[in-house]
């Protein structure tokens, strides 16, 4: 994914989930977050929350990946604000094609 993204002229950024993570993407808000949420960990859910429904991150796409995939759990990402949720362990062509669909309908 990452010689995707670079192809359309950008580039992955890591960060742990925490509040100074949120900081860090308001500062210069990217176009896609891949969220990754394991036992339904709040911080990370709270950083969901926070790009999926708050003005700096309007613009922003949300790919919530979890380590769960009850229907409940698809249903709590998309209240989240998430654009696509999809199951660990993700196909790496099923993210690709949901992160490039976002791109492309939002560019």
């Amino acid at each position: 994914m990452a010689q995707d993204l670079e192809c359309l002229g950008g580039s992955l950024r890591s960060y742990p989930a925490g509040p100074a993570t949120r900081d860090a993407l308001c500062a210069d808000p990217p176009d896609l977050v891949i969220a990754v949420v394991m036992a339904r960990d709040p911080s990370a859910l709270c950083l969901c929350q926070s790009v999926g429904q708050t003005e700096p991150f309007a613009a922003t796409r949300l790919v919530v990946l979890q380590d769960t995939c009850r229907e409940i759990d698809h249903r709590r990402a998309r209240a989240l604000g998430a654009d696509a949720s999809l199951p660990l362990p993700c196909d790496p062509a099923q993210l690709r094609e949901a992160a490039l669909r976002l791109l492309a309908e939002h560019a």
